[in-house]
């Protein structure tokens, strides 16, 4: 399932930017679901400092992705300190069961 596939590389393309780009040392992963919509988001809480906020080739694939299950996809500032990769994907009525047990 396309949701399932996206929401996974939102967490693994958050996880990897947090490994190759963060001086932080926690990261949180936070996953809601509602009548509406799926959110994943991940965060850490390193230094913005030295960070560089563009998006690359990875975080471009991935918004597409998202934007193609007429999702967004956004990064901002962490409560933590560091940055957050929120995903947001609308769930159709009646799929949001479906969509549980293929995450």
């Amino acid at each position: 399932d396309e949701v399932s596939i996206a929401l996974f590389r939102v967490a693994q393309e958050g996880l990897t930017n947090i490994l190759r780009h963060s001086s932080g040392q926690s990261a949180r992963i936070l996953f809601e679901v509602n009548h509406h919509q799926i959110t994943l988001s991940v965060e850490d809480n390193g230094n913005l400092d030295h960070i560089h906020l563009s998006w690359g080739v990875g975080l471009s694939g991935l918004h597409g992705r998202i934007r193609k299950l007429n999702g967004t996809l956004t990064t901002e500032f962490s409560s933590l300190g560091g940055l957050k990769l929120m995903a947001i994907i609308p769930i159709k009525q009646g799929k949001i069961e479906r969509a549980l047990l293929e995450i």
